[in-house]
C-alpha cells in the first residue's frame, strides 16, 4: 500500500496533531517545528511513513514507550471498505490492535497524535570503558536523565 500522497498535517487542537499516514517522519517534524510543536520522542531514523513507525511500535532513546503509545485517536479503512475511527472511547474494543495491528485490523487514513510545546534536547557523553559500569549506573542515569541512548564500541 503507497501513502506517498497522503502526506499532511491536517491540524493540531488541544495538543493533538491530525496527520495523514502517509506523511514521512521528517516532514512531520518539520511541520510541527514550524507551528511550535514536537513529538515527545522519536526513533532515530525518520525516513518512514508515519502509519509505518506506529504500527510497528517504532521506540525512541526516552522511558515515554514505544511511539505508538502516542497515538489518541485513528481513522481506518476496514477490510469491507468501512471508514471507522477507533481511540479509547470510540470503536475502543479495537484500540490496542489498531495502534499496534501492523496492518492488520486495516489502512490508516488520519492518526491524531498527542504532540507537546517545542522543547530542546541537550547532547551529552558520558563514557564507560565496561558494559559492567553502564549497567551498575543505569538506574542513575533514569534518574538524572529523561532520555539517553548508548552505543557500544570496541
Amino acid at each position: 500500500m503507497q501513502l506517498d500522497n497522503f502526506n499532511k498535517i491536517i491540524t493540531v487542537e488541544n495538543n493533538v496533531a491530525f496527520v495523514e499516514a502517509g506523511i514521512r517522519a521528517r516532514d512531520l517534524f518539520e511541520g510541527l517545528d514550524k507551528l511550535g510543536y514536537a513529538v515527545n520522542n522519536t526513533g532515530a531514523i525518520a525516513e518512514q511513513a508515519i502509519a509505518g513507525i506506529f504500527q510497528t511500535n517504532t521506540h525512541g532513546t526516552g522511558i515515554t514507550g514505544g511511539l505508538s503509545t502516542f497515538i489518541e485517536e485513528v481513522r481506518l479503512i476496514t477490510g469491507n471498505g468501512t471508514v471507522i475511527v477507533v481511540s479509547e472511547t470510540k470503536n475502543a474494543d479495537l484500540w490496542n490492535a489498531v495502534r499496534l495491528g501492523v496492518g492488520v485490523q486495516g489502512i490508516m487514513t488520519v492518526i491524531g497524535i498527542r504532540v507537546l510545546p517545542q522543547f530542546k534536547l541537550r547532547r551529552g557523553i558520558i563514557r564507560f570503558n565496561r558494559m559492567a559500569d553502564l549497567i551498575r549506573n543505569l538506574p542513575r542515569l533514569h534518574r538524572e536523565h529523561e532520555r539517553f541512548e548508548f552505543l557500544l564500541a570496541r
